[in-house]
């Protein structure tokens, strides 16, 4: 009888928990805060492309000064335009490699205060809402979501961050996203 009664209350309270559903991707992206850091890093990119197209330039030009006059060099000009061209191409690809982990970690500098962010507004709307548990529709675990028992919290979450309710991203940021 006892087992019963408790059987009956879990069934009772597990009954009357509420999950909701989000795309949390499509709400970062929408952020305004997304849209500047996203220049930022942009600009960031650009800045270590022009670098990186420099050197890459000063590289061609060197391999095309060595192909064009090595025939009228001496021995020890030819050893030392050879180092010289090794030694650029050296740095070339150590400048690819570590403007390659400067962009992660930029991105990583400027994106963690959103997901923090775009989080704790999570949080806020769901316990607001009463909710249990919130489900990330854009992560690749995810395999159904039942729309109507579950809530989503995309208008309400906009409405935390103050995203325009009628901003959505492009149809291809969004299939990427999700």
């Amino acid at each position: 009888m006892i087992f019963a009664l408790v059987l009956g209350l879990s069934m009772t309270a597990s009954a009357q928990q509420r999950s909701g559903h989000v795309s949390f991707q499509e709400i970062v992206y929408l952020t305004s805060d997304m849209d500047s850091a996203t220049v930022v890093l942009e600009k960031y990119g650009k800045e270590l492309n022009d670098m990186f197209t420099s050197m890459q330039q000063e590289y061609q030009n060197k391999l095309a000064d060595y192909q064009a006059l090595s025939a009228n060099w001496t021995q020890t000009v030819l050893e030392a335009k050879v180092r010289e061209l090794q030694d650029a191409e050296s740095r070339l690809q150590s400048f690819q490699q570590s403007a390659y982990q400067d962009m992660q970690n930029k991105q990583n500098q400027l994106f963690a205060p959103i997901y923090k962010k775009v989080s704790d507004a999570i949080q806020k709307v769901a316990k607001a809402n009463g909710l249990v548990y919130v489900f990330d529709t854009s992560a690749q675990g995810l395999l159904f979501v039942d729309e109507v028992a579950s809530m989503d919290l995309t208008v309400p979450l906009k409405n935390e961050l103050n995203i325009p309710l009628d901003k959505a991203l492009p149809t291809q940021q969004m299939q990427q996203a999700q």
